[in-house]
């Protein structure tokens, strides 16, 4: 019997059936490779998800500073001369008032955003830094303590206060705080400022409002999440977080805080028998 040699078309063949084997089984481990890769992503990422859903929420002025900011820019403005007398004394008469909770907070505050009426708001964003030196000495020693655990917890930082941007936002990038929910200035048609705010201002219940929709887009879980505030017109947003804290509180906040068996915060050097 005459066997035939295997002829050069023999090899290819199965030289290529070889192949498409080896393709198929690297193919087949490269999916599984990938397969358990994205795994291990998935689970990572919902980790990481599952710890940025608290959130620390801080009011700014006589929480996170021991003053109030806007006394401290109506000096600077005065200094500069930027603000008439008459509108000083207004500032003043209605600051006394509201101090004492004989006035309300958004009055004085529409009051004093009249201030910035017909100026351009590039002239107020050259001030902020000014303004920035000006706050800084009054970081609250207690609350900067309070803000490092939460930034070492992983916790998502938002400042909340019904002061304006360009005064807020030095201070958060100072501190290091990601997220900024404030009072933002209405500007005109002919590019100067209105002297109104941009509705709804960030106060009272309008806080709560911004921070609950924060929250919704950023799967925030506010009942696990904290809030820092000073004063009893944010004690609404007090009421929707888990963990509500009172900073060196007004004395009608105190006295709530206390029947409510909330944590009370009081500044270091601060005479708490004049809130």
């Amino acid at each position: 019997m005459q066997i035939k040699p295997l002829g050069k078309s023999f090899f290819m063949i199965n030289s290529r059936n070889w192949i498409l084997n080896e393709v198929d089984t690297i193919s087949n481990k490269l999916q599984s490779f990938f397969l358990d890769s994205l795994v291990v992503v998935f689970i990572v990422r919902t980790m990481a998800e599952n710890l940025s859903r608290i959130a620390a929420f801080f009011d700014f002025d006589d929480t996170l500073i021991v003053t109030d900011s806007v006394k401290l820019g109506v000096r600077y403005y005065y200094e500069k001369g930027e603000i008439p007398l008459p509108m000083l004394a207004g500032l003043m008469a209605r600051n006394y008032l509201y101090k004492r909770n004989l006035y309300p907070q958004e009055r004085i505050i529409r009051y004093a955003l009249q201030f910035y009426r017909g100026k351009p708001p590039e002239r107020f964003i050259s001030f902020s830094g000014e303004i920035f030196k000006k706050i800084k000495p009054y970081y609250s020693k207690t609350m900067l303590e309070v803000l490092r655990f939460h930034q070492d917890m992983g916790h998502l930082i938002v400042m909340v206060s019904a002061s304006v941007r360009f005064v807020l936002e030095p201070v958060a990038k100072d501190l290091g705080i990601q997220h900024l929910l404030c009072t933002d200035l209405e500007i005109g048609s002919d590019g100067m400022l209105t002297g109104k705010p941009l509705e709804p201002l960030c106060l009272g219940k309008n806080k709560t409002s911004f921070a609950e929709k924060f929250s919704k887009e950023n799967g925030i879980d506010l009942s696990k999440s904290w809030f820092y505030s000073d004063h009893q017109t944010d004690l609404p947003l007090l009421e929707a977080v888990g963990i509500p804290v009172v900073v060196n509180p007004t004395v009608p906040l105190r006295k709530l805080a206390n029947c409510r068996g909330w944590r009370i915060i009081d500044h270091e050097g601060v005479d708490v028998r004049r809130r």
